[in-house]
Order: structure tokens, then C-alpha cells, then sequence
């Protein structure tokens, strides 16, 4: 091999940090507790009993992140109890909205939709939803469930 194509060889592999660096994480040489860096945020693995008060909580401490991976757990949970079945192993944002289109409760398959939005864009995009916007998702988590089908004859 003569010498040019030996450098044309290895000019990718000596520059490859520089030229794949997209490929790489950027928040990983963030040191821990940077505002807005994307990590594993911490959930208690029981749900608090005051849900709303525990987002709240967060969301005034400065840790917004964590009020709405929190809301988002519960949010995931309560779509498996209103169905009636866990979510799969793995399961992504994406396959939990597919799951809620099944709910007869349109309400909170519209609630969790949004949900999943604000999770989302603060998770993945660093955009982190007005206070307006949280505690509108708050006060309609509060609401109570629609009537059933059950609850409707009995009435």
C-alpha cells in the first residue's frame, strides 16, 4: 500500500471524537445536578398517597424533571389499572399511548396523551412545561372518573 491511501485510512479513525461526536451522549461530561441535563430521575417505587401535592412539591423545589417523571409514572400505572392489565416489559411512551386508545374513559386517554407531551418534551427536548400548564394536568388528574356503565344503572 503506498503511503496516501495509508493516511486516507487513518485520518477517519485519528479524527472519528471530532466527526461522530453526534453520536455521542452531551450530557454525559455535564457534571450531576446540571439544570436541564437529561439523567434517570429518581421515582419512589410506591406511588405517593397525595399525588398531586408530591408533583407540587417538586415542581417548587426546582425539580421539574422529577414532578413530572413522577407524574408520569403514576399516569403509566393508573392506565394499567384502568385497563385492567401491567404494561409489557419495556414498554415505550409510545406502545402505553397505543394502549390508552382503548380506554372507554376518552377523558383520561386525552389526560394521559397530555401527560406523556409534557414527559416528553422535558425529557428528551429540555422543554419544560409552564406552572400553568402542570397544574392544569394536576387539578384534572384530582377529577373524579366519569360514571360507568355500572355506576349509571345503580343510580
Amino acid at each position: 500500500r503506498d503511503l496516501h491511501s495509508s493516511l486516507h485510512d487513518a485520518l477517519p479513525i485519528y479524527h472519528h471524537k471530532r466527526w461522530m461526536s453526534w453520536l455521542s451522549d452531551p450530557q454525559a461530561d455535564e457534571p450531576e445536578g446540571v439544570a436541564g441535563s437529561v439523567r434517570v430521575v429518581d421515582v419512589p417505587a410506591a406511588l405517593p398517597d397525595d399525588l398531586p401535592a408530591a408533583v407540587r412539591a417538586l415542581w417548587h423545589r426546582g425539580e421539574q424533571r422529577a414532578a413530572l417523571a413522577l407524574l408520569y409514572q403514576a399516569a403509566v400505572e393508573r392506565l394499567a389499572q384502568r385497563l385492567g392489565t401491567p404494561q409489557p416489559p419495556g414498554a415505550t411512551e409510545g406502545d402505553c399511548l397505543s394502549r390508552s386508545r382503548r380506554l372507554a374513559d376518552r377523558r383520561y386517554a386525552g389526560l394521559f396523551a397530555r401527560v406523556v407531551a409534557c414527559w416528553q418534551a422535558a425529557a428528551y427536548a429540555r422543554r419544560m412545561p409552564a406552572t400553568e400548564q402542570v397544574e392544569g394536568l394536576l387539578e384534572e388528574w384530582s377529577a373524579p372518573p366519569p360514571p360507568t356503565a355500572a355506576t349509571r344503572s345503580a343510580a
